[in-house]
């Protein structure tokens, strides 16, 4: 599935804006696993990424066991073609998020995203 993104200001925003990533929709792969994802799932993604969607991805799981290795897979997907971003988050990423959203913290929202994203381009 993807996601319009008309974001004028916030993470989204900024995807475009400041670090200049085309971006007009966000494809979402959700999967159910109970192990992280691997390779061919980053595949999966990366073909539904393209000029006319954009070239974000999000890919969302039950639980993320290795977090250094899966930063070091979204990094790959960045070192090996910088116009193209993955990033990954699991149940606990998504309940903060929802936790933020519901004191309607925006801003943690963003900080909370753009940590995840220097995670993966630093």
């Amino acid at each position: 599935v993807f996601f319009h993104n008309s974001a004028s200001k916030g993470f989204f925003s900024w995807l475009v804006n400041v670090h200049h990533y085309h971006a007009p929709y966000i494809s979402v792969e959700c999967k159910n696993y109970s192990t992280d994802p691997v390779n061919p799932e980053f595949d999966q993604l990366l073909g539904r990424l393209n000029r006319k969607r954009g070239f974000v991805g999000i890919m969302t799981c039950r639980r993320i066991e290795d977090r250094d290795l899966m930063s070091k897979r979204c990094r790959d997907v960045v070192n090996n073609n910088d116009k193209q971003l993955i990033m990954v988050f699991d149940d606990a990423d998504i309940t903060a998020l929802l936790g933020f959203a519901a004191a309607h913290e925006k801003k943690k929202i963003d900080d909370y995203l753009e940590d995840r994203l220097k995670e993966i381009l630093t």
